[in-house]
């Protein structure tokens, strides 16, 4: 299936750019935190991929990718606002994750609980700042042309 994903991830990335509705910075830099943070917590024992051939598994990796794509489109209305963002980032992340523990494609670390708190905290802080780097002005002072 990953063999399927990559070249359609590509593709529809490629479209993106082509259509001038999003700028790789605008994916990479997001996308890059979301990455960084999931093995913090997979080296940290707080998450662990059975089927990971790597820190994490390319499916999570692709799926970091395709999430980055929407923080400027579809989900752009929520990074208006840093404290819905924040609110969100604390409930609906941590929720996301809980439920790919139920469906086998991660193991949380024990106490479960505790794995979902520090998830709550972690992404009460970092869904603000993923829409922050990447809204177009920050990568244009980022990256100037």
């Amino acid at each position: 299936m990953i063999l399927l994903t990559l070249p359609v991830l590509t593709a529809y990335v490629g479209l993106l750019r082509y259509a001038g509705k999003i700028n790789i910075y605008q994916i990479i830099i997001p996308a890059s935190i979301g990455i960084t943070i999931d093995c913090v917590l997979t080296l940290l024992g707080l998450f662990n991929f059975s089927e990971a051939t790597s820190l994490i598994p390319i499916w999570l990796i692709t799926l970091w990718v395709n999430f980055s794509t929407t923080l400027t489109m579809s989900l752009s209305f929520i990074g208006r606002s840093k404290l819905l963002a924040a609110g969100l980032g604390g409930l609906a992340l941590p929720f996301n994750y809980a439920i790919g523990e139920r469906l086998g494609a991660v193991t949380f670390g024990d106490p479960y609980l505790t794995t979902v708190v520090v998830l709550a905290l972690i992404w009460s802080i970092s869904f603000p700042i993923l829409f922050m780097v990447s809204n177009e002005n920050f990568t244009k002072k980022l990256y100037p042309r």
